[in-house]
């Protein structure tokens, strides 16, 4: 031990408990980032997997005709009026429109919109098909649905019976109204996996 040290031993003990208290914490630093990335790490990839579509495309040309049938029947029903509760073409509510035209084809979908959105599979909005079914609403309350009249490079035409005009056409995407208040999409007509036989 040198003179300086001999004089001064508790210096020397000063600097090692300070030396190894910088060990300490450095690695309880390095720790504790080193589990926090891992931890958001597996909350992102486990909102990811929450929220992925699950949707299994089906082209064949039988679908895709029944998909233009059930779109161009339901743009038949324009200007049909509303009626709350309704069911034919008196008047339609938006789950009474949107049952009528799915019944026509053979279809169960539930009578309101809450029923229907229980139907079918999840699909990303941005991958809609004629005939699926965009539901809408707030604090996760599904209160309105509308059927996908046509998706045409990420401008999606929309045909609902609502309150203020009746059946109408519009552009979903277009419409800060309806755009706020998406919830999710359904696909109903390729849901079931069964052999697919084209509409009349």
């Amino acid at each position: 031990m040198s003179k300086h040290n001999k004089l001064h031993p508790h210096l020397q003990h000063k600097n090692v408990s300070w030396t190894n208290w910088l060990r300490v914490f450095c690695f309880l630093t390095f720790a504790v980032i080193f589990t926090s990335c891992g931890s958001t790490k597996n909350l992102v990839k486990a909102k990811s997997s929450r929220n992925a579509p699950s949707y299994t495309a089906n082209n064949t040309k039988a679908m895709q005709h029944n998909r233009r049938k059930i779109a161009e029947y339901a743009k038949v029903l324009e200007s049909t009026p509303y009626k709350y509760a309704g069911r034919d073409t008196k008047g339609f509510d938006c789950s009474g429109f949107t049952q009528y035209v799915y019944t026509n084809y053979g279809y169960s979908i539930g009578n309101t919109s809450e029923e229907q959105s229980a139907k079918g599979r999840v699909v990303a909005l941005e991958s809609v098909k004629q005939g699926d079914l965009i539901f809408f609403g707030s604090n996760r309350k599904v209160s309105h649905v509308a059927l996908v009249s046509s998706n045409d490079g990420g401008n999606i035409m929309i045909t609902h019976s609502t309150s203020s005009k009746g059946v109408i056409t519009q552009s979903l995407t277009n419409s800060p109204y309806w755009m706020d208040r998406y919830m999710f999409a359904k696909n109903i007509l390729g849901s079931d996996r069964k052999k697919i036989t084209a509409f009349k």
